[in-house]
């Protein structure tokens, strides 16, 4: 902004994330291809990931940074797991997650192995 005059070195811009939404996703796309994405992180949930594929692409084609939410919280709790987060690949099919589920090698659901494993397949979808 040429009226703008600091009086000491100009201020850094703050670290900002864009949440995609699980049905904002279409609007984020559109804002994008027309070159309209301010942003440079943007944070993408686990249960909504498949659905958004073409999206998270096109956000990699772009060189964003993308984190993944593995919606972990929303899994473990009674009142969030009927939501979008129920289709994450991790997602427990008969209940919420239980600490059982997070210990290594007592049980075969495995959910930081799937997670790591779903980071790992999907880190470059272009």
């Amino acid at each position: 902004m040429p009226n703008v005059v600091y009086l000491h070195a100009q201020p850094q811009p703050i670290a900002q994330f864009l949440r995609i939404g699980v049905s904002a996703h279409r609007v984020v796309e559109q804002l994008l291809l027309a070159g309209r994405l301010p942003v440079k992180r943007v944070v993408v949930e686990a249960g909504a990931f498949v659905r958004q594929g073409d999206l998270v692409s096109a956000l990699q084609q772009t060189g964003r940074e993308l984190v993944l939410d593995t919606n972990v919280a929303e899994l473990s709790s009674v009142g969030r797991f009927q939501g979008a987060a129920k289709a994450a690949p991790w997602a427990n099919p008969e209940g919420i997650l239980t600490p059982a589920h997070f210990k290594v090698g007592e049980n075969e659901f495995d959910i930081v192995g799937k997670i790591a494993r779903f980071s790992v397949e999907h880190r470059d979808r272009r």
